[in-house]
């Protein structure tokens, strides 16, 4: 039984808790080594994507009416526009001279 105990640890005195071998670390959090700049810049530039304009919703609205080649063509120009965006958005982040 006092075996059964010390290998589940519920006979170890309150207060004494394993150490860890020397020479390894503990667990870190995954965001230990992210600067906390980037992150904010990150978080900024996700919004900027997510945010949707007017004319986006006008042209996803007016889809549906176009041939199937048109509207991949749409998709491309609407991905590209967003990429635009989001450069635009992290040149001006960065202190950059955004274009217009």
């Amino acid at each position: 039984m006092q075996l059964a105990q010390s290998l589940s640890g519920e006979g170890a005195p309150p207060g004494a808790e394993k150490e860890p071998p020397r020479g390894e670390k503990e667990a870190s959090s995954p965001f230990e080594g992210l600067d906390p700049k980037m992150i904010a810049l990150l978080s900024r530039l996700a919004s900027e994507l997510s945010a949707s304009s007017g004319k986006e919703q006008l042209i996803a609205a007016i889809k549906p009416y176009l041939s199937r080649e048109r509207g991949e063509k749409i998709d491309k120009a609407a991905k590209i526009a967003r990429l635009a965006k989001i450069a635009q958005a992290a040149l001006r982040e960065m202190g950059g001279d955004p274009l217009v």
